[in-house]
């Protein structure tokens, strides 16, 4: 299911303004999808602390689809690259569109790879953390504040 993501498809998962709001996207991941999901009344598989080897679980259980928000437990495990990187290969297999969420909190280096590894049909955002440092200060079902 991979493929390039069109200028439009890119500002749309950026924004997430799409019309409805989250259509069709599924968030699979750790607090910062849930947060997501939560605030969008989504579907998907999230769990608050959830590790980088319980995303690749997740990842790996959910069935092909369209567009996904993940966030890969980085935030939870920074150096558990191995994972990481698994969870994004397998997401970016199975849906049309993968939006890659990370915190600023994990090193740059960290972030900088799973930006490496984003690419096709695959977005990778660093959010704007709130006052904890990980999460954003408030979660918005119909845009995605990012850091610039």
């Amino acid at each position: 299911m991979t493929g390039q993501l069109t200028q439009k498809k890119r500002l749309c998962l950026m924004l997430l303004m799409c019309s409805p709001a989250w259509g069709n996207t599924v968030f699979i991941g750790d607090s910062i999808a849930h947060g997501y999901r939560m605030a969008s009344a989504g579907r998907g598989t999230t769990k608050i602390g959830a590790s980088p080897g319980e995303v690749r679980q997740m990842v790996e259980q959910f069935k092909q689809g369209g567009d996904v928000v993940l966030s890969s437990g980085a935030s939870n495990l920074c150096s558990d690259m191995g994972n990481i990187s698994a969870a994004i290969d397998t997401a970016k297999s199975k849906f049309s569109n993968v939006l890659l969420l990370s915190a600023p909190h994990c090193s740059s280096g960290v972030n900088l790879r799973m930006a490496r590894l984003c690419t096709g049909n695959c977005e990778f955002v660093i959010i704007k953390a709130g006052p904890d440092g990980v999460h954003p200060a408030r979660y918005n079902s119909r845009k995605l504040i990012v850091n610039k």
